[in-house]
């Protein structure tokens, strides 16, 4: 396998287990701060799904 394709199959994998992550229930706590880390997390999810998405497009460009 070329390198292009080993580093398109790991930016798969690592938006599949950002995926995963994302589907996971967020338990509700009494506790604020826990919350809002899990609030924080699903956030920076996002972002970094994005961005995961963004790099491997210019990859397959390449």
């Amino acid at each position: 396998m070329e390198l292009k394709q080993k580093v398109i199959a790991e930016i798969d994998s690592r938006l599949d287990r950002l995926e995963e992550h994302h589907k996971t229930k967020v338990p509700h706590t009494e506790n604020q701060y826990e919350e809002l880390s899990m609030a924080l997390s699903r956030i920076l999810n996002e972002a970094l799904s994005a961005e995961l998405s963004s790099l491997k497009e210019t990859i397959q460009k390449l």
